[in-house]
């Protein structure tokens, strides 16, 4: 991650179409709060977490609370991850 962001006092939400591994948002994340960012919020549509406690790993890099959308069925279970549910008529 390169190049300063104005984001120094401000609460950021990140906006993601899939986390694998985690490791992207991990990194966009460090950056924000390397920039000044109060708080930050992660949204995922697909929260595909291939591997471990891959939830906790985020939410362990100074993100406030983890969004995923019910597309994939997820395992994560810990108070600071919603699950968003879509309609099932979608």
């Amino acid at each position: 991650m390169e190049g300063e962001i104005d984001v120094d006092g401000q609460n950021v939400c990140i906006l993601d179409d899939i986390i694998s591994t985690g490791g992207t948002i991990v990194r966009a994340i460090e950056h924000l709060k390397s920039c000044g960012a109060k708080k930050v919020i992660v949204e995922a549509t697909h929260g595909v977490f291939a591997g471990e406690k891959i939830a906790e790993k985020i939410l362990n890099n100074s993100c406030s609370k983890l969004f995923i959308i019910n597309a994939i069925v997820s395992k994560e279970n810990t108070d600071k991850v919603e699950i968003l549910k879509l309609p099932k008529n979608l």
